[in-house]
Formats: structure tokens, C-alpha cells, sequence
């Protein structure tokens, strides 16, 4: 028998290197670059019209560089140049989505979508934008147009019709940009984990609730149900943070990987339900498109094909001969004609850009009175405004004042207004931050208002809730009753209850 030496498995230097420059066709890439343009037009469109206002001389832009004293560090431009910039721009990422002269398309999208988001640095930046341009700066490098692209279609020499060949002449290039993308999303989760972790109010819901009830994003269908079971939100926070923080480990490949992705598209798009985002988490969904590799995308186009054969929707091909040949110098007058027109494209559309603006006149500069003058407020809205604030009412500052006989972490897990003899009454209650520090008293009451027993807490402004308990004992007749919560002697909230006879019932075993 002959002797096989055992294989060796290759060296750290030899696995990375294959991680980084392993070739592949850039289907996935391909897919971003066709998503991520059309994603941003969401709110790249809407902000056209206001241009000039948020980036421009000509109105209020707040650029980031004046939050670190860096006065100066980029120019601002006037109102029609910004004009020009931010129509090049939309009709930038239209053409890196068709894959029209894909690299110049990405690269100028790239630098007019930094330059105008550093600009605004009260709306426009946001943690979608800056994901956004990261990917959109790694797909600059990428050869991301050499599939599914005008760019491909330009510079085809041959296309054949044989089956089973598909693909095979297709190019191939280095996989870096897309792990790139990859490390970036899973360092960009494991950067949020490590945040929250020092973050008691996110561990103990309140975080959540809040933004879910003040509604600090935009509205949403789901975020005031959920708020009514705190412990649910409680579940899904440590379930998110194992998720953040695991993330970058095992989504690499196998079962990890559907996993992951499949609990981060249901994260991204629970935070549509509950908190109102919009695009954030569509950005961050096309991302996962990064994690389909070139066998993947392969194994998909083979299902779709058989699901179209059933339903008599793929044509059959017969003909096993190349439709068209080109030459290489057809292939370059081809490509240059290409450059050309695109250049001339955005040219005629930026200025189109420009000269619709001026003709829809936003801000009403040219009306048939003339500009638009400054109105004088109403002497009485005048006093209003300039009045001192008036002060809060102690009712105001609760949320909600509940009771119940049982808690888990901070929240109780249910409600309930009827105790018996030995059980634990608890009073909760919720405050609306900000508030000031409290002295607050909880008393509970008969049915004829007399003080049965009374307790003081002081709750500091960093918290969210305060607890009472109150053993219900054998002394208090059964009867109604009521739980007063008040601060300064003034009354904030109340609830009923009712205490009935005989002891509660406690279940044993062995």
C-alpha cells in the first residue's frame, strides 16, 4: 500500500491573501450598485427643490467642519452652483445604476454626496449617509460595472446563445471591495454593541420606549403598541446586542450566516415598525447583498430559470452560434462614443437641473409682486412668544402610574387592580424625561380617604420610574381602596384597587 502524505493546510498568510484577492465575478457588487443609487433617491429627491436653502451662500447650511473650529476647511458654495452640484449628482447615481460609465458615475456621485452631507450637518448627515458613502467609495474601486451594466454591453465583443456556457467569458476580478464592505457593516454592529453596553437605559427598555413614544424619527404603525409591554422590549434588546456583537464573527458562511442576515433584515425592518425609519434600513439591507458570493448569485439565476421554465416563460434556446462579433477597435469606438455621451448627458440634464429650479422658483423670488416680504408677527403672538415659560405641572411630568403584583427587572409583568391578603401591591411610576429631581409620596388611601400608609422616595433625574411596595396585610378590611401619588403636597396621579377577603393562594409540591 502506498504511502499518501497527509495535506497540508494552508498557512495563515495563504488564507488571507485568498480572503482579499480570491477572483470572482462581481455579481454581488453589481447588485449594490444597482440598489444603493436607487435607495438614496429617497431622500435625495426631495431635498432637490431646498438645495440652495440647507448647502448654500444663499441660504442656512450648517457645515460639520464649524463644529471643530475648522472654520473655512471647504467652500461654501452660492445657491446656483449648489444647484448644478446636487442635479450632477441624482443624475450621477441614475448612471452608476445602469452601470453608464460606472467608475467616472460612482466617483463623481461619491464626492458630490460627501461634500453636500458635510454641509448639513443637521438633517443630511445621518448614520445611513455615512454607511452610504463608505460603500459608495469601495464600489469606486471595484469593477462593479463589469456585469449587469451599459459598460459590459459596450465593451461585449461576443454573446453566445449555447446553454450552459452562460457566464464563462464573463470577467473576473479581486474580492477586497467586497469584503471591505463586509468588515465595514459587521464593525460598524460591533461598534454600536460595545456603545449600548454602556448604556444602563437601553438594557432596561426605556431607551427604546421613549423613541417609540415621542415619535423622533417619523410615524410608525407598531412603536406604540410595543411600548405597552416593556418586557418585550426588554427580550429584544439583549437579543439585538448579541446579535451586534456576533455579528462580524459568524456571518461569514454556513448556518452563521443565514442567521445573521436573516435577523438583521428582521431588525432593519423592525425599526420602520417601531421607531419610523425610512432609509436606514434599506442602506443597511443593500449592504447584506455583499455576503451573496459569485455561487450564490449562480444557484439563484439557476432556481429563477427552472421556476420560469415551469411557468413557460423562458424561451428555449436552439441556435449555438455567437449572435454578433465585435473587433477590438469597434470595442474601443464603442466605449469612447459611450464616455462622451454620458459626459454630454449630465452636462444637458445638470443644466436642465439648474433651469427647472429657477423656473419653479421655490422660495418665490420672482413672483409677480416681486420677493416675498417679511410679514410683522401679531403684537399678541409677539408677547406670547417673548412671555416667561411657564412651569410644568407635577400631573405632566407622569407618563403612567400602574399597579401590579409582581415585577421582572424594573417593569411590572402585569397589571391588575383586585389583591388578597398576603400578596405584594406594587405601585409603578413612569415620568417623561426631562425632569428635575422629585420628593415623592405614595399613599394608599381607604374608600373615605383616610391615609392607611404612606411611603417617601426621592427620584433623581437620571431615572425613568419609581417603585412602591405595600404588603398587603391581614389589618386592611377588604374593601376599595386607592394608591395617591403626589410631590410638594400636590397630587399627580391615582389609581383604584379593590383588596378582597381570604389569603392569596400558594401553590406547593415536592
Amino acid at each position: 500500500m502506498k504511502y499518501e502524505p497527509p495535506e497540508k493546510k494552508p498557512k495563515l498568510r495563504d488564507r488571507i491573501n485568498d480572503f482579499f484577492y480570491a477572483e470572482e465575478v462581481p455579481f454581488s457588487l453589481a447588485l449594490i450598485r444597482i440598489v444603493m443609487p436607487l435607495v438614496l433617491m429617497v431622500p435625495l429627491l426631495p431635498r432637490w427643490p431646498h438645495a440652495r436653502e440647507l448647502y448654500s451662500l444663499d441660504g442656512a447650511p450648517a457645515p460639520l467642519w464649524d463644529s471643530y473650529s475648522h472654520y473655512g476647511m471647504l467652500p461654501i458654495m452660492p445657491g446656483a452652483v449648489v444647484v448644478l452640484m446636487h442635479s450632477t449628482m441624482i443624475i450621477s447615481f441614475l448612471t452608476a445604476a445602469i452601470g453608464w460609465c460606472t467608475r467616472a458615475s460612482l466617483i463623481t456621485a461619491t464626492i458630490l454626496f460627501t461634500y453636500l452631507n458635510l454641509c448639513d450637518s443637521i438633517s443630511t448627515i445621518t448614520k445611513y449617509s455615512v454607511v452610504a458613502t463608505h460603500v459608495l467609495l469601495l464600489l469606486s474601486f471595484s469593477q462593479c460595472g463589469a456585469v449587469w451594466s451599459v459598460d459590459a454591453w459596450l465593451k461585449r465583443r461576443r454573446r453566445s446563445n449555447c446553454p450552459g456556457i452562460e457566464g464563462l467569458d464573463q470577467p473576473r476580478s479581486a474580492v477586497w471591495p467586497r469584503r471591505l464592505i463586509q468588515l465595514m457593516i459587521g464593525i460598524v454592529y460591533f461598534g454600536a454593541a460595545a456603545t449600548k453596553i454602556h448604556t444602563p437605559a437601553f438594557f432596561s427598555g426605556d431607551q427604546m420606549i421613549q423613541w417609540m413614544r415621542t415619535y423622533i424619527n417619523h410615524q410608525h404603525p407598531l412603536g406604540d403598541w410595543l411600548a405597552e409591554f416593556p418586557l418585550l422590549v426588554i427580550i429584544s434588546a439583549y437579543v439585538s446586542i448579541t446579535w451586534e456583537a456576533t455579528f462580524l464573527f459568524l456571518s461569514w458562511r454556513g448556518f452563521g450566516r443565514v442567521v445573521m442576515i436573516g435577523l438583521g433584515v428582521i431588525f432593519h425592518a423592525m425599526t420602520y415598525f417601531l421607531l419610523g425609519l425610512h432609509v436606514f434600513p434599506l442602506v443597511c439591507i443593500t449592504v447584506y447583498l455583499s455576503f451573496l458570493s459569485e455561487t450564490d448569485v449562480r444557484r439563484m439565476a439557476a432556481w429563477f430559470r427552472r421556476v420560469r421554465r415551469r411557468l413557460g416563460l423562458l424561451a428555449k434556446r436552439s441556435v449555438a452560434q455567437p449572435t454578433w462579433a465585435l473587433s477590438a477597435e469597434e470595442v474601443a469606438q464603442r466605449v469612447w462614443q459611450g464616455r462622451t455621451a454620458w459626459v454630454g448627458t449630465l452636462i444637458v440634464l445638470a443644466s436642465f437641473g439648474l433651469l427647472l429650479e429657477h423656473w419653479l422658483d421655490p422660495y418665490q423670488k420672482r413672483g409677480p409682486d416681486g420677493p416675498k416680504q417679511l410679514a410683522e408677527l401679531d403684537p399678541q403672538v409677539v408677547r406670547h412668544m417673548l412671555a416667561p415659560s411657564e412651569a410644568i405641572r407635577p400631573t405632566d411630568k407622569v407618563y403612567s402610574f400602574d399597579l401590579g403584583g409582581q415585577m421582572v427587572g424594573e417593569h411590572l409583568l402585569a397589571q391588575k387592580r383586585e389583591f388578597r391578603h398576603g400578596e405584594a401591591l406594587i405601585a409603578q411610576a413612569n415620568f417623561i424625561p426631562p425632569h428635575g429631581d422629585l420628593a415623592l409620596t405614595c399613599t394608599l388611601e381607604d374608600e373615605f380617604g383616610h391615609a392607611i400608609e404612606r411611603i417617601h422616595v426621592t427620584m433623581e433625574r437620571e431615572r425613568f420610574r419609581a417603585h412602591f411596595l405595600f404588603p398587603v396585610q391581614l389589618a386592611y378590611a377588604p374593601g376599595n381602596y386607592e394608591v395617591v401619588l403626589s410631590t410638594g403636597g400636590q397630587e399627580m396621579a391615582r389609581r383604584p384597587l379593590r383588596i378582597v377577603d381570604g389569603p392569596a393562594v400558594v401553590m406547593t409540591g415536592r
